[in-house]
C-alpha cells in the first residue's frame, strides 16, 4: 500500500487483522480527525482483499440515506422473501460498506442502522426482515471535532454496535507531512519534487491535523497548475490554495457585494511573506466558521421572536444604550420589521432617567445587540442603579428582554449574573455562543494552534495597529475574534478585518465598501466601527 503514509499503511494492517479474526468479518469503527485518511485506508483494504467499495455518507437527507442503505419502496417489490435485500446492506457480493459521516448522523435512522451492526438484519421499505450477507463487511468512519457540535461523539450509544474501534492518529511533523504530500502525488502519477518552501509552507498553517482532506485538494490543484515542471513549488502551493478559498468567497458576501480574488489578494499582500497563508487560512475559517450570514442572521431573530413568550400585537419598549455604535439600534430595527408586535415607545438608556419619556403601563422592554465581546458596555447598564435597575424600579410591572445574537461564553456569564438579581423579571437569549478557543491568541486557540504562528501573527498586529492603542489592537479588550456579520464586523474581531481609516486596506471595511482601485478613504462613507462590545 505504497499510496499511504507511514502512519496511514499501519492502521491498514490493523484494519487487515481485523478482517481476518472471523467470518462474517467483525464491524470496525475508524476514528479521527477530519482527513486524516479514513476512507482512503477503508479503501485501500477493499481493494488488497478484492472487495468492492461502496462508500455511504449517512450525514444529510435522511431519506435518500435510508433508500442508499435499505433501499426504495420499488426496490424492495423486486425482491422476494429469502433473497438478497434491497439497499446497499442487501448487497450479497463480497463488499466493503463505508458508512462516512457517522458523526453527523440523523437521529431517525440510528436505531436502524444499531440493529443492523449487532443484528446484521434490517427491515426493508415493506417491512419484510432482510438478513445481512456474510460477505458484506460494514466499516464506519467517525469523524472526532473538538469544539464543534456534533449529533454523534466517541461515546454515543450508536458505536457500541461496531465491535472494534481503531483510532487514527493525526498528522504531526515534518516528516509525516512529505509523507503524505509524497502519497498524494504517488496517486496522481506525478513524478515531481517537493521545493521544501512548499512543505514549510503547508507547516505554517494553524490546525493542519483537521484540514488533511485540504492539502490533497491543494496539492492536486498545484500539480495540475505546474504540470509543465518537474517541481511542485510553493507559489503552486499558494495559488491552490486561493482557488480552493474562491467558492468560499460566494458563500460570504458584505453589505450585497461579492469579496472578490482580487480582494483577498490586495489585503493578503499586506500581510509579512510568512503570514500570508496563515491569513488565507483564517480568512477560510470566517468562511466555515465565523461569518453569520443574512438568512442565518434572520433565523436567529425569529427564533428569539419565537421563544420570548411575548404574544402577537403585545405592547413593547425598546431601549436604546448605546450612545455611539450603530449595531444595536440596527438589531432592534430589525425585531421591529420581524416581530408582531406593538411598539409603543422607545427610552434611551444612554440618557439621565430625567429625561425619558413617560410611559403608560409598560409590560415588555427589549434590549438586543448582535455581538458581544467583553460585555462591558451592556453590563455597565445592567448594572448601573440610574439605567435598567431605575428602569424596573420605575415600572415594577414590567419584564425585560436581552437578545443577543452572538458574543463570547465569559461575557454571557458575566451578563447573567448582572441579570439574576432581577429574578424572573429579566431574561437573555443568545444564540451562537464562542469560548476561549474561538480568541486567535489565547493559549487554547483552535484558530491559530501553533504557538510559534500564533505570536507571529500577535506581534505584527500590535505593529501594523499600534497607534490604535493596546485596548484596540487585537480587537476591542484584545478579544482577538475573527466574527464577521453580512454587513458590519464587531470591533472585537482583529482591525486586519475591519479597520479602513489609514492606508490599511481591509476586505471587511468599518464603513463604505473598500472598493478595490480606490484610494484609501475616498470611496468610504457612513458610521465608522461601532462601540466596544
Amino acid at each position: 500500500m505504497g499510496t499511504l503514509t507511514e502512519r496511514q499503511d499501519g492502521c491498514c494492517g490493523a484494519l487487515l487483522d481485523f478482517a481476518r479474526l472471523s467470518d462474517p468479518r467483525p464491524s470496525v469503527l475508524l476514528m479521527g480527525a477530519a482527513g486524516v485518511g479514513k476512507r482512503t485506508i477503508a479503501r485501500a483494504v477493499a481493494v488488497s482483499l478484492g472487495l468492492d467499495f461502496v462508500d455511504v455518507a449517512v450525514s444529510g437527507d435522511p431519506r435518500r440515506v435510508r433508500e442508499h442503505l435499505f433501499g426504495s419502496p420499488a426496490e424492495a417489490a423486486r425482491f422476494e422473501v429469502g433473497q438478497e435485500g434491497p439497499g446497499d446492506l442487501g448487497m450479497s457480493r463480497p463488499s466493503l460498506l463505508f458508512l462516512s459521516n457517522l458523526d453527523q448522523i440523523d437521529g431517525d435512522l440510528i436505531n436502524d442502522l444499531h440493529r443492523a451492526l449487532t443484528r446484521r438484519i434490517y427491515l426493508d421499505p415493506s417491512g419484510v426482515r432482510r438478513i445481512i450477507s456474510d460477505d458484506l463487511w460494514i466499516v464506519g468512519g467517525l469523524t472526532v471535532r473538538r469544539n464543534c457540535s456534533t449529533r454523534v461523539g466517541p461515546e454515543h450509544w450508536l458505536l457500541t454496535g461496531f465491535e472494534f474501534r481503531i483510532p487514527l492518529p493525526e498528522l504531526a511533523g515534518n516528516a509525516a507531512l512529505s509523507s503524505l504530500v509524497g502519497s498524494i502525488l504517488d496517486d496522481l502519477k506525478t513524478l515531481k519534487t517537493v521545493e521544501p518552501k512548499a512543505i514549510r509552507l503547508l507547516e505554517s498553517l494553524p490546525h493542519l491535523p483537521e484540514n488533511c482532506r485540504s492539502v490533497r485538494r491543494w496539492i492536486e490543484a498545484a500539480a495540475n497548475l505546474s504540470s509543465d515542471c518537474d517541481v511542485l513549488t510553493s507559489a503552486a502551493v499558494e495559488a491552490a490554495m486561493k482557488g480552493d478559498l474562491r467558492w468560499l468567497l460566494y458563500r460570504m458576501p458584505y453589505r450585497g457585494v461579492e469579496i472578490t480574488p482580487d480582494r483577498v489578494d490586495r489585503w493578503e499582500e499586506q500581510f509579512p511573506d510568512d503570514l500570508r497563508a496563515t491569513a488565507i487560512y483564517m480568512l477560510g475559517l470566517i468562511a466555515e466558521r465565523y461569518y453569520i450570514g443574512h438568512p442565518k442572521y434572520h433565523s436567529v431573530l425569529q427564533g428569539f421572536i419565537d421563544r420570548s413568550g411575548l404574544p402577537a400585537r403585545c405592547e413593547v419598549v425598546f431601549c436604546r444604550w448605546q450612545h455611539m455604535g450603530k449595531s444595536a439600534e440596527r438589531v432592534a430595527h430589525t425585531l421591529r420589521n420581524q416581530a408582531n408586535w406593538s411598539v409603543v415607545g422607545e427610552i434611551d438608556l444612554s440618557m439621565p432617567a430625567t429625561e425619558w419619556p413617560r410611559l403608560e403601563r409598560p409590560q415588555h422592554f427589549i434590549v438586543a445587540d448582535d455581538f458581544v465581546g467583553s460585555g462591558d458596555s451592556l453590563k455597565r447598564i445592567l448594572e448601573r442603579q440610574d439605567k435598567v435597575p431605575q428602569l424596573l424600579t420605575q415600572y415594577p410591572a414590567s419584564d425585560l428582554s436581552v437578545f443577543l445574537v452572538a458574543g463570547f461564553e465569559r461575557a454571557i456569564r458575566r451578563l447573567q449574573r448582572s441579570l439574576s438579581v432581577f429574578g424572573s423579571r429579566a431574561r437573555m437569549a443568545v444564540d451562537i455562543i464562542y469560548n476561549e478557543s474561538d480568541r486567535c491568541f489565547s493559549e487554547t486557540s483552535l484558530i491559530l494552534t501553533d504557538p510559534s504562528v500564533r505570536e507571529s501573527m500577535r506581534q505584527y498586529c500590535e505593529r501594523q495597529f499600534a497607534f490604535l492603542g493596546p485596548n484596540m489592537r487585537l480587537g476591542y479588550k484584545k478579544i482577538g475574534s475573527l466574527c464577521v456579520f453580512f454587513d458590519s464586523v464587531p470591533n472585537n474581531s482583529l482591525p486586519v478585518l475591519w479597520f479602513d481609516q489609514g492606508e490599511w486596506q481591509p476586505l471587511f471595511p468599518a464603513s463604505g465598501l473598500g472598493q478595490v482601485g480606490a484610494p484609501p478613504n475616498e470611496t468610504r462613507a457612513g458610521p465608522v466601527a461601532g462601540p466596544p462590545g
